[in-house]
Order: structure tokens, then C-alpha cells, then sequence
């Protein structure tokens, strides 16, 4: 006989003996995995239901506006620079866009639109008194908004086509629903409003600038750009879904993302099994 085989001989004699010390330590293993089940299912049981409201998005033909005006803008040098109206760097307007959407000042306003601080710290919040409970440590803006950001709102961009899917993961299905919908109406009232204040800026300064400039080429230009900017103008006048068109409307859900409880019940069982061996193997064995 081999020493290789005499070696697989006695790691089998090895593990058979470890299986049958585990089999005379079943109690023990099995009051753990209980145990675990039991805290598990506590633990499953006082977890809120998480439901999730989804819509698909679309960037909106105005995210091109930007481009073909800067095209444009070039002509008149540092002007569209000074205005803001050339400064994108490279970054597209739907990134640009998203990148609003994430920003504090965005969200601080809608939270305070909506008086959400009470509804996502409601642990916190005195219903009877109108106020936090802690007075002297009352929830702040920059706190919802990392709990809004890393809990709550979810973005997911297809790079292929371009698609949006803006997601809002709440308690309250109906609030999720609201929140998810009020969102993206908000963030294009936001950036509508900007773009037109953007464009009255720059045709006010053309406007100034064809006063004073009598040379026939660059008049000709003005002209140009401020018909471009005023058909701009009237676009973002006129348009409600300015940033991003809604494909899919958020609808109430009626089934819960998470948790799954079975799932945690499951991986409980297993962690209390581990344990029991554990307990088995290195500390049972040792008592005298």
C-alpha cells in the first residue's frame, strides 16, 4: 500500500470520527440552529415591508439645445462662456441633468415642498407636539438627504439606449408611488425654469450687442443666434417634460421588494448550524 493511499485511509477515518462525535453533539447543534431560527424570525417578523415605485424615463429632444447652441456661440467667442450658457465641459445635459436631480439643493427643496423630514424620521417626531422629540437635536436636511440618497432614491441609466429608470423604495407604497412621480415633474419645472431664465439672459445680451457692433458679418450672426435662442425660448416656454419625457408612469405596487423573510430564515438556520458545530467542535470537546 502507497503512502498516498494510506493518507486518504486515515483522512477518511478523520472525518468519519468527526461525524460521529457531531452526531453525539446533535442536541447542541440542533438548540443553536433552533435558537438562531427562533431570533430570526424575530428579527423578519418586526422588519417593515419595503415596497418600490419605478418610472422609465427618456431624455427629452431638449437635451440637445445645449449643443446646437453652443455651436453657435462659438462665434461670439467669451460670450456664451460669461453667460453659462457654454460650460457643460464635455458633460452630457442628461448627466448633467441626473446630476441636479442627486444635488442637495434639488432635494432640500423638495422635502421641504413635501414635509418629508416628520414621514422618513417619524420615530423622531412628536406627532401631538408638532416637533421632534429631541429638540435640542432636531433631523436635519443634510440628514434626510443622505438617507433620501443611500436608502430611498435609486437611478439606473441603460448606457445603450439611453433609458432612465428612477426608483423610490418606501414603508408606504402610495408615498413611494407620489414621491417617485412629484420628483421628475419637479425636476423638470426646475430645469425649465432655468433654461428660460438662461435664454432671456443670452437674447437680452444679443440684443444689447446688435446695438452696438455695425460691422455686417457679426450682425448677421446676432441675428442668427438670437432667432435660435428665441425659438429655445419658446420651446421651454411650452414644454412640461423638458428634462425627460415619463415612458412609464409610477403606479402603486402591491408587492413588497423586500424583505425576504424566507431567505433570512434560511441563511439564520445556517448561521445557527455553524455556530453548533463550532460550539462542538472547540468547546464541547474540551470539557472534561
Amino acid at each position: 500500500m502507497t503512502k498516498q493511499n494510506i493518507e486518504s485511509i486515515e483522512d477518511e477515518i478523520d472525518i468519519l470520527e468527526i461525524y460521529k462525535f457531531l452526531f453525539t453533539k446533535k442536541n447542541t447543534i440542533a438548540s443553536y440552529t433552533i435558537f438562531c431560527i427562533l431570533l430570526g424570525g424575530i428579527y423578519a417578523f418586526i422588519l417593515p415591508n419595503i415596497y418600490k415605485s419605478e418610472l422609465v424615463l427618456i431624455p427629452s429632444h431638449h437635451t440637445n439645445t445645449d449643443n446646437n447652441s453652443s455651436s453657435l456661440m462659438s462665434n461670439l467667442g467669451a460670450a456664451g462662456g460669461l453667460l453659462g450658457l457654454n460650460d457643460d465641459n464635455g458633460v452630457s445635459a442628461v448627466e448633467k441633468n441626473l446630476a441636479i436631480l442627486r444635488s442637495k439643493l434639488f432635494l432640500y427643496d423638495f422635502f421641504a415642498e413635501n414635509n418629508m423630514l416628520p414621514i422618513l424620521f417619524r420615530d423622531n417626531w412628536d406627532e401631538t407636539n408638532n416637533n421632534w422629540i429631541n429638540a435640542d437635536e432636531p433631523i436635519t436636511f443634510l440628514k434626510a438627504y443622505e438617507f433620501f440618497t443611500e436608502e430611498i432614491l435609486f437611478i439606473d441609466k441603460d448606457l445603450k439606449t439611453g433609458i432612465v429608470r428612477l426608483s423610490i423604495e418606501w414603508t408606504d407604497p402610495e408615498l413611494a408611488t407620489s414621491w417617485a412621480n412629484k420628483i421628475i415633474v419637479k425636476l423638470n419645472e426646475d430645469i425649465r425654469m432655468r433654461d428660460i431664465q438662461k435664454f432671456e439672459n443670452f437674447i437680452h445680451y444679443l440684443e444689447n450687442e446688435l446695438i452696438q457692433t455695425s460691422v455686417k458679418d457679426r450682425t448677421s450672426r446676432i441675428y442668427n443666434l438670437i432667432e435660435k435662442e428665441t425659438q429655445n425660448l419658446m420651446l421651454a416656454t411650452s414644454e412640461e417634460e423638458y428634462a425627460f419625457m415619463v415612458i412609464d408612469k409610477a403606479v402603486v405596487p402591491e408587492k413588497k421588494v423586500r424583505p425576504r423573510r424566507a431567505l433570512l430564515l434560511i441563511g439564520f438556520a445556517f448561521g445557527g448550524c455553524l455556530i453548533g458545530i463550532f460550539v462542538a467542535l472547540f468547546i464541547g470537546r474540551h470539557k472534561p
